[in-house]
């Protein structure tokens, strides 16, 4: 009987230690020192951006943009925002011209149950009439939720920013390498 209970017991432990587990692995990056871009001041100058490569594969996956544009009789934006890349499946938390400011806290859980969008504003006002909705998103320290797409596979991560009327600081940012 003690034999029966000491192969068990082997057996057990061993089983244990083969079970499969899925532990997250986050991949951090420190932006160093914190890059600024600025809304251009002058209509028409060049736009300014920050692309970045969230899972450093590369490839990057989504960009920081500012631009102060015309078009059309003689309108006008001013613009900045967070934006996935032309032609990628990958998305972002928010869209405050729509109405939804979605952003997270250092506990929070980045799931699929968020609402997702292909880009989303910080400073978005237009100089039209009538105008469409204009949208102001400042904050000194704010996660914005980012959803990388692989195939058939969501990955989530997320960017820390600061943003005001004239600009957007990027802080750092990482993704979960388990979906």
């Amino acid at each position: 009987m003690k034999k029966l209970i000491l192969i068990s017991a082997v057996f057990i432990n061993l089983m244990w230690f083969t079970i499969p587990f899925s532990v997250a692995q986050i991949i951090y990056t420190d932006i160093e020192p914190d890059t600024t871009i600025t809304i251009p001041s002058i209509l028409d100058a060049p736009s300014q951006g920050f692309a970045f490569d969230l899972d450093l594969d590369g490839n990057n996956d989504f960009i920081f943009g500012t631009t102060y544009f015309s078009y059309g009789n003689g309108n006008k934006a001013r613009q900045s925002l967070i934006s996935r890349l032309s032609g990628s499946d990958n998305f972002v938390s928010g869209a405050c011209l729509f109405g939804d400011i979605f952003t997270i806290n250092e506990s929070d859980t980045i799931n699929s149950e968020i609402i997702w969008y292909g880009v989303m504003y910080f400073e978005c006002v237009y100089y039209i009439y009538p105008p469409p909705p204009s949208c102001h998103f400042y904050s000194n320290n704010t996660y914005i939720c980012l959803k990388l797409v692989k195939g058939d596979t969501a990955y989530y991560g997320w960017a820390r920013i600061a943003a005001d009327a004239n600009s957007v600081t990027i802080k750092d940012y990482a993704w979960n390498t388990v979906p």
